[in-house]
């Protein structure tokens, strides 16, 4: 078979795989964890400036307290993210094969 001849191999696609109709949970995690980055932030954000802008003492231990929340979740968000994304790796590294 050559292309002088005018014969070309058959070319065979591999089998259509099923798709569920069921929601993707990967897809569901991933945006998960990008909400807990963005709510993050924002907490974070707002309890800086609320802190720039000068507080009283009493005021002060709940901006840092929304603060840590902000940490929190932005850290979790990140946490989620990288289990996600190396899931296979690690599932790859600890499979008995």
């Amino acid at each position: 078979m050559s292309e002088e001849d005018g014969e070309y191999p058959e070319f065979t696609a591999p089998a259509p795989t099923e798709e569920s109709d069921g929601p993707n949970v990967g897809v569901i995690l991933a945006a998960v964890s990008g909400l807990l980055v963005v709510v993050g932030f924002y907490f974070g954000f707002t309890s800086l400036q609320a802190m720039g802008d000068g507080l009283v003492a009493a005021d002060m231990d709940a901006q840092q307290g929304q603060l840590m929340l902000g940490y929190l979740l932005i850290m979790g968000g990140i946490f989620l993210a990288a289990l996600l994304s190396l899931g296979g790796v690690i599932r790859g590294f600890f499979s008995s094969d």
